[in-house]
């Protein structure tokens, strides 16, 4: 829906009287199950089989009897039916509640709905109600997008949230899951859901004529679900594909440098099998047994890595899923995964064997008693592959070092404020009378420096569009609600004007760089503003707010988006309105983290709320905020280092089989006066030749990616010369470091 404020908004919520009406207006929608969760932000469920005894529970969903016709969740005991008071529950927590599960039918179980914010006039009284067991189904597996542990029909939603279920509301809503008729158009239902909601007669207050319904295919849901507040609906966050795809092309270019080397060795000792070669041609070999004898070699080591491989796996995955943040799946069928393990082996087996069989085969025994067969008959092929090696090499270490260089940038850059020693705490839960004694012991602590309210999380202000007096209209203004000295409190620098604290006062704002750059005057102080839609209260009560203020650029989300226009309101804490206010900022002394730790958690406990205890560092926040960055820096210069060092065994490998055939060669060469460090330049340098034609191609098209993937930042570094000679000392010098000095150290020793 849109537009609002200045962009298309996305939901998945309905109104939950919907269903039955879509069923009656829309013949091609078969079954219709709609699933509400718990609003984020909220406290858990509190439940237990005895009423004195209830203990935190998450994952309770409001679901209709064709839940379980829609999606594949098996009963194991009891049932679920139409117009039942009855709730479902899953085999893990009935485990969690009893060691027979199947006597868990039919039994009691208390349930408490969370706390819901609200004016102490309208707070319902929050107790927990029995409700009856009526059947066991099977958990969700851990990598399924949906997630519960308690299915509640949805007519017992007046009990738990006093919310009538055919009543039409967009705040009590829910995700809606549809099976069409088999002979169904997509397009055409989306038309018609269109029509039925921007021609209800109940249809909220912005404008239906830019409302659009979407049906979106159950199969795209693991992938494309559109926001975090899904949760709200049952839905863990969509997981990126892209991350499937890099780890599974960083890992073939890692295979692709370790088949490389394989094949260089392979050839590196052909001089070395000549005398094999022969013998088994003149005892009756032709070259299809060659080819045979190779390609059974080659599928061997193929086979023994795989082993290795699926062994490192094993011991690496634990550390890998922390590093990313998830959970592998292991597939259901062994004999599929076995099979797809042979497969991706024998392919290995079957494109490191092609070029040394054909070499191999090429060989006739005549050339061998001529002793005309050397491995420089491999001729330029396999310079391209030494090329080809380098040039995935110097691709992963440009990527790598660039990501770390961009996440040092982020991590380090001034933010425009002081994060140190500043300390968010959750208060959204508290009734006003909480809160104030809670900042009034704050307030009186020698740790405490400052403290102020704030209703927008301070990574994630709300957005709106201000008109001036003057007609002009700024879109995507970031706004904060503050109560108490924001300023001083967060440590933004004031660069005109005034402070909102100490005598703040209601229609007083404070605006950063960035607002007043949209404004005409040079002069902002004293200009007015108002919000474009009049019901908003960005400035209170009042309806206008005038500048006071200019403060210095600063960044709460971090370095991903340009800053954008932010406006600091002062919102009156007075009243029923005090419960909005989501969270307080405490600053706190230097080097005090743990002893106001203690500190807070003790005052948690005398001031006995009600409400668990949730606070957290402003800046251990903005270096999680880079959290998934960081992580794929780790992956990447992981298989940057493999490659490197793949790369690296493998050229000194090939350097030693060289200076072993060329002995004698060495011998002469240092009694007619040459020194070592001559003769190792000379025998680098032909290996060192395939390198630096792949700097040369690898470098532009490493530049142009990475550029690519900056782009995604509004501020970002700008890969310089420093950055290219690191990348071509660790990905095409290192490489030969290792055999440049193993051939100094042969051509020192005595001729």
């Amino acid at each position: 829906m849109g537009p609002l404020a200045g962009t298309q908004y996305k939901m998945i919520g309905f109104p939950v009287a919907l269903a039955s009406e879509v069923t009656a207006e829309i013949p091609e929608i078969e079954t219709v199950s709609r699933v509400r969760g718990n609003t984020p932000g909220l406290s858990p469920w509190q439940v237990g089989t005895r009423q004195d005894l209830l203990l935190p529970a998450d994952g309770i969903l409001f679901v209709d009897e064709s839940f379980l016709d829609i999606f594949t969740f098996p009963i194991i005991a009891g049932s679920f039916y139409p117009g039942s008071e009855k709730v479902i529950i899953t085999i893990d927590f009935a485990r969690s509640l009893s060691n027979n599960v199947r006597d868990l039918i039919g039994k009691v179980l208390w349930m408490q709905p969370p706390k819901q914010p609200a004016p102490k006039s309208k707070q319902r009284k929050n107790v927990a109600i029995p409700v009856e067991i009526g059947g066991i189904v099977e958990s969700p597996p851990h990598n399924s997008s949906l997630k519960f542990s308690i299915l509640l029909p949805f007519n017992l939603c007046s009990n738990f949230l006093g919310k009538e279920e055919g009543k039409w509301d967009w705040v009590f809503n829910a995700s809606h899951y549809i099976r069409l008729t088999d002979k169904a158009n997509a397009n055409i239902v989306e038309n018609k859901l269109t029509q039925l909601l921007q021609q209800h007669p109940d249809a909220p207050v912005w404008d239906m004529n830019s409302f659009n319904a979407r049906l979106q295919p159950i199969t795209d849901l693991h992938h494309h679900s559109h926001q975090r507040s899904d949760v709200d609906q049952g839905l863990l966050p969509a997981t990126n594909p892209l991350y499937g795809y890099v780890l599974g092309g960083l890992s073939l270019l890692v295979l692709l440098v370790a088949c490389l080397n394989y094949v260089f060795l392979y050839i590196a000792r052909f001089n070395s099998r000549i005398k094999e070669l022969g013998l088994r041609q003149v005892f009756g070999a032709n070259r299809r047994h060659l080819t045979y004898q190779v390609m059974v070699e080659c599928f061997g080591y193929s086979i023994l890595a795989c082993s290795i491989g699926l062994s490192v796996a094993e011991l690496v995955s634990e550390h890998l899923e922390g590093i990313l943040h998830i959970q592998f799946t292991s597939s259901e069928n062994p004999i599929q995964t076995i099979l797809i393990l042979l497969a991706i082996a024998s392919v290995v087996g079957l494109v490191t064997a092609m070029y040394p069989a054909t070499l191999f085969s090429s060989v006739s025994a005549i050339s061998i008693l001529n002793k005309a067969s050397k491995a420089s008959r491999s001729g330029p092929l396999l310079k391209i592959l030494m090329a080809a090696q380098s040039g995935v090499t110097l691709v992963l270490v440009f990527c790598a070092i660039v990501m770390f260089e961009q996440i040092y940038f982020m991590t380090t850059a001034d933010p425009g404020f002081e994060p140190h020693n500043l300390v968010r705490i959750k208060i959204g839960k508290l009734s006003k009378s909480e809160i104030d004694r809670l900042q009034q012991s704050l307030s009186t602590h020698p740790l405490v420096t400052s403290s102020v309210r704030i209703r927008q999380p301070i990574g994630g202000a709300n957005s709106s569009p201000l008109r001036g007096n003057n007609g002009l209209l700024i879109d995507g203004v970031n706004y904060f609600q503050v109560n108490g000295p924001f300023l001083e409190t967060v440590g933004l620098k004031l660069l005109d004007g005034k402070s909102l604290h100490p005598k703040q006062t209601q229609g007083e704002i404070v605006v950063n760089e960035a607002f007043q750059k949209h404004l005409v005057s040079i002069d902002p102080i004293g200009q007015a503003f108002h919000p474009v839609n009049e019901k908003s209260e960005i400035f209170g009560r009042g309806t206008t707010g005038h500048i006071v203020g200019v403060v210095k650029d600063f960044r709460f989300p971090g370095l991903r988006r340009i800053i954008p226009p932010t406006v600091i309101a002062f919102s009156d804490a007075s009243g029923e309105r005090a419960y909005v206010f989501g969270e307080m900022l405490v600053r706190i002394q230097e080097n005090s983290d743990a002893e106001f730790f203690m500190y807070l958690q003790g005052l948690w406990k005398e001031l006995d709320f009600e409400e668990p205890l949730w606070f957290s560092f402003v800046e251990d926040d903005l270096h999680k905020s880079y959290a998934e960055e960081m992580n794929w820096s780790k992956i990447v210069s992981g298989a940057a280092l493999c490659a490197i060092l793949i790369a690296s065994i493998g050229m000194l490998g090939l350097i030693s089989l060289a200076i072993v055939r060329r002995k004698k060669e060495i011998a002469i060469r240092r009694v007619m006066g040459a020194s070592p460090s001559k003769i190792a330049s000379g025998i680098v340098f032909n290996y060192a030749i395939p390198g630096f034609v792949a700097v040369a191609i690898a470098l532009p098209f490493s530049y142009f990616f990475m550029d690519q993937w900056l782009s995604s930042f509004a501020y970002r570094i700008q890969p310089g010369v420093g950055t290219v000679l690191m990348t071509i000392f660790l990905g095409a010098l290192l490489p030969l470091a290792g055999g440049f000095v193993h051939s100094i150290s042969v051509a020192s020793e005595r001729p």
